[in-house]
């Protein structure tokens, strides 16, 4: 499949993508963020703020990989690798630099903070040397940049002195002072130019028990909070907007409001925002309130979305139709090529949030042809297993 873009006018040059492992979204939010002052001050007076949904099973790679590529890993996955995978398939020399610790630096023994720190310094080292470096100031300084940081010490410290812990506490605010300090030296080096997007959020969460894997909401809510180029400003309260889970009033951060997205859905929003090709696989839905552009904007956006889900629908229904005798299509999306150019001619006289309406209730079509298809054989798999059984 060809890859679908965003809208040529990308609002940011760069994003980074803060992931702390293991971090629980109520250990962040609650007590008023004391823990965290500076994601604290980015969520309520610059971006937006909300809980990432994650899925089962609530591990590393599965989490990772839905925040950055946009679908939900096979479980078989959970066992593979985080970090290297990302450098896999790279198909520039120089298109992708990563910095990793031993395997063995992970230790259960002691405070696990001490692996953010490692990650804090290596990017330290790294931008010096980019400062004096004209070749690797240069790559820095190209668009469509993303700088990952991957904090590993939440979840080191979650299983070894469980989330209620002072260590785990702790490790919360060394997270945000580290994170602090890399915005301050990243702003500089551009000049504060404006043009960078931030995102942080977790990969899943973490049990009292000091475990992860199952559906508990203590291992899949995990914290979002956006800001920068082209994240919208904090939305007002709405009474009765948020989510009916207990969790915005035991924060108290209800004078501004709560935008929950699916963990899927952060990667159209990186491609958003810098201007790449959404994920070919993805299946994440574009959070529209987290985009701070124009109407013209969303529009197009939410249609490059579409587009892109769409193209899999496709797939997924020419390979299911070419090995069933008596092949059912989903009824819904038989005419697929009108919604389109409807939402296209939309856009066109510029009746833009008509368009972006039509363009999200097509995203839900497509999502539903492809759980069609995806469970296309299902009464007849089930029958045959019925049947052998003894």
């Amino acid at each position: 499949m060809e890859p679908v873009f965003p809208p040529k006018n990308s609002p940011a040059d760069r994003l980074v993508l803060f992931v702390a492992d293991g971090l629980r979204a109520d250990k962040i939010f609650e007590n008023k963020m004391k823990r965290a002052p500076f994601l604290k001050e980015k969520a309520i007076q610059e971006g937006v703020w909300g809980v990432s949904h994650t899925r089962v099973p609530t591990e590393s790679r599965p989490g990772h990989v839905a925040i950055i590529a946009g679908f939900y890993e096979d479980v078989s996955a959970v066992t593979k690798d985080i970090l290297p995978m990302f450098s896999h398939g790279t198909s520039k020399e120089g298109k992708m630099e990563m910095f990793m610790y031993a395997s063995d630096a992970e230790d259960f023994t002691t405070d696990g903070s001490v692996l953010d720190t490692w990650v804090f310094e290596k990017f330290d080292e790294f931008l010096d040397n980019a400062s004096k470096n004209i070749t690797l100031f240069d790559q820095l300084s190209q668009k469509k940049i993303c700088i990952f940081f991957h904090l590993l010490g939440l979840d080191t410290n979650g299983h070894a002195h469980r989330p209620f812990s002072e260590t785990y506490l702790n490790n919360i605010n060394s997270v945000d002072e580290g994170i602090s300090n890399v915005v301050k030296k990243l702003e500089k080096f551009f000049n504060n130019d404006r043009k960078t997007s931030y995102i942080f959020t977790a990969d899943h969460g973490m049990s009292d028990r000091g475990s992860h894997g199952d559906g508990h909401p203590d291992n899949t809510q995990t914290p979002l909070i956006a800001w920068g180029a082209g994240i919208s400003k904090p939305h007002k309260y709405d009474s009765g907007s948020d989510p009916e889970d207990g969790l915005t009033a035991k924060w108290d951060m209800t004078d501004k409001a709560r935008i929950d997205v699916n963990q899927a859905d952060i990667a159209p929003l990186m491609s958003t925002l810098i201007g790449v090709p959404y994920p070919m696989n993805s299946v994440g839905r574009i959070p529209l309130k987290y985009i701070g552009e124009d109407e013209e904007f969303k529009a197009k956006a939410s249609l490059g979305n579409a587009k892109q889900i769409l193209r899999q629908y496709l797939v997924k229904e020419k390979e299911k139709s070419q090995t069933e005798i008596f092949f059912k299509p989903f009824k819904k999306l038989l005419q697929w090529e009108l919604k389109l150019k409807t939402i296209e001619e939309l856009i066109a006289k510029e009746f833009y949030k008509k368009a972006e309406l039509k363009s999200v209730e097509l995203v839900l079509t497509c999502l539903d042809g492809l759980r069609y298809y995806q469970t296309y054989d299902w009464l007849f798999l089930r029958s045959i297993i019925s049947t052998g059984s003894p």
